[in-house]
């Protein structure tokens, strides 16, 4: 969308012309009016100079940004700011999705740095806000013939751990093990798709 407004009105030739890590053939055949999240830190910086910043919250590391020649609104901040070297910057178009559309993209996305980024931010809001997403995401992993998407989904978000990701204060010995066999059925249906790919 920013790509197709600025070349109407003969602004720039192409946006964004991106040197970083990411496999340069996958940026150049992005329609970005279609992407909605960014974790690349080339593309991020190239995308934010065509945004104006319209707030900036130092407190969380966070700016909202709005298109500069259409009506559009992006956030940025950092996700998995507990693991080691403060996180991952990730930029996303508002609306916030919801988790399901989060899932819909790690699925769907033909852009692995989208899928990627659509990953980080279900664990992020996982671990942040007790936001359970596993069972939704081992159903959908289950019905797609893509193995090196399921394989790369899998293991980004660490489907294959059966670590128990729910409170458990206040839970009786029961709760707590039904618990425990909710994220090992999860575990064990992400193993066997992996099993399953490597065979």
């Amino acid at each position: 969308m920013i790509s197709e407004i600025l070349e109407m009105f003969g602004l720039i030739a192409s946006l964004p012309k991106v040197e970083n890590n990411m496999n340069n053939v996958e940026n150049e055949n992005i329609e970005w009016n279609k992407v909605k999240l960014f974790s690349d830190p080339g593309i991020i910086e190239n995308l934010i100079s065509w945004l104006n910043i319209e707030t900036s919250d130092e407190e969380n590391w966070s700016k909202t940004y709005s298109g500069k020649y259409i009506y559009e609104k992006w956030l940025s901040y950092y996700v998995l700011t507990f693991q080691q070297g403060g996180g991952t910057k990730v930029l996303i178009k508002l609306p916030i999705p919801s988790t399901e559309e989060l899932i819909n993209i790690v699925i769907d996305s033909k852009y692995e740095n989208e899928v990627e980024t659509g990953c980080l931010i279900l664990i992020d809001n996982e671990e942040i806000y007790k936001t359970e997403f596993r069972l939704e995401l081992i159903t959908k992993l289950e019905n797609i013939t893509v193995q090196k998407r399921q394989q790369k989904i899998i293991e980004i978000t660490n489907l294959t751990s059966n670590f128990n990701r729910r409170e458990i204060i206040g839970k009786t010995i029961n709760q707590i093990s039904e618990d425990e066999k909710y994220f090992k059925d999860i575990a064990e249906k992400a193993k066997k798709i992996n099993t399953a790919g490597n065979s």
